[in-house]
């Protein structure tokens, strides 16, 4: 396994210091000389066999050269197979984006959680085996099999550990640790498996739905004497949350508009945190212009908030309509703003049907309009 297999590509050319000793090899040309048979008497026929094998002994090393700087690229690492280690550590990472607010250092929760990540890697024994499963979008191990602890591996590991990007999506820790546990490695019940879940501590992804899931974690551990599941404390950095807020939808009745005239959009607000907001500010764009802007708007603890504004569109052609939260000390702003696209016409167009003359013969009433 290589951590960045497309260098591999590169040993096509392996191939050219053979090409190229071959095709640089000079030709002899015969010539009718009458003291041939004399300078054939002269040559040392050992001396030649030594010239050959000096040429393929260099041919040979320049190939390795080529196949060793082409693996270096590569950097390969050591399976798990190459180890007896009875150790194996799964890390299930949170990297969704509630991961993105910020800590009451300021420094977004992301970070710290990369950092406790690699503390975690940098106190595991050398050669215990290591797996990363992602918590993020979706549930995805980072490298598909186990590695070995090897000075290469961890420091390669952690240097995809430190550009490792956070999903713009939610997660589940539950199904994460299931499917950690769904996925041992070979001679799994002769060793230790200890799962370390390093987390945000949002309730999002601690769902009381996923009882059932929770449930079957806790009978799985609970009959391996052999798996130990812990969680990493991050309290000390997550202490201040700030105010979590978030427009949860925007919409309209109709897609197609007349330019001019009157439009209700609906936005609904929400929020997350346990403190009342008294100083929520709503801003209306269009076309990232300002048009409606209503200040002091409150928000209770934990609920949502049903927004209703009429704006009237002036310009003709496609129109981007936002609906923006602005709240003191929000600590993730990706989800402050929702999004409508709408079209403005001048005209519209009209289908007329003319039945006067059915309406005339007595075949359509007017009561039936």
């Amino acid at each position: 396994m290589f951590l960045s297999p497309i260098f591999l590509i590169g040993l096509l050319a392996v191939g050219l210091p053979v090409a190229i000793h071959f095709l640089t090899r000079q030709k002899s040309k015969v010539l009718a000389w009458g003291a041939m048979d004399f300078l054939k008497k002269s040559i040392n026929s050992a001396s030649s066999r030594r010239q050959r094998l000096r040429d393929r002994l260099l041919l040979l090393l320049r190939t390795l050269a080529i196949i060793f700087l082409i693996l270096s690229f590569a950097q390969p690492l050591i399976s798990k197979f190459f180890t007896d280690s009875q150790l194996e550590t799964v890390l299930i990472w949170d990297i969704s984006m509630s991961t993105l607010t910020k800590g009451q250092d300021g420094v977004p929760r992301q970070e710290q959680i990369r950092q406790a990540v690699l503390d975690q890697l940098e106190g595991l024994p050398d050669h215990s085996t290591v797996r990363v499963l992602l918590a993020g979008a979706e549930i995805r191990w980072l490298k598909d099999e186990p590695l070995a602890l090897t000075p290469n591996n961890r420091e390669s590991l952690a240097r995809v550990i430190k550009t490792q990007q956070v999903d713009l999506g939610g997660d589940s820790i539950a199904k994460a640790i299931l499917l950690a546990l769904a996925s041992p490695s070979e001679n799994s019940e002769k060793k230790k498996r200890n799962l370390v879940v390093i987390h945000d501590l949002q309730e999002g992804s601690w769902q009381a739905e996923e009882k059932d899931r929770w449930s079957a974690i806790d009978k799985r551990v609970s009959d391996a004497p052999n798996i130990s599941l812990q969680l990493v404390d991050l309290e000390e950095f997550f202490v201040h949350r700030g105010s979590q807020t978030a427009v949860v939808s925007l919409e309209t009745n109709r897609d197609t508009i007349a330019t001019g005239s009157k439009q209700r959009f609906r936005a609904i607000l929400r929020n997350y945190s346990e403190d009342r907001i008294y100083d929520a500010n709503v801003i209306w764009l269009i076309n990232d212009r300002e048009v409606e802007r209503l200040d002091f708007v409150e928000l209770h603890p934990e609920s949502e908030l049903n927004l209703e504004q009429f704006l009237s569109i002036e310009d003709s052609g496609s129109q981007i309509v936002e609906c923006r939260l602005e709240v003191a000390n929000d600590p993730l702003l990706a989800d402050n703003s929702a999004f409508l696209a709408v079209s403005s016409t001048t005209q519209l167009p009209i289908l007329i049907v003319d039945d006067t003359q059915r309406i005339e013969k007595g075949q359509i009433l007017p009561s039936q309009f």
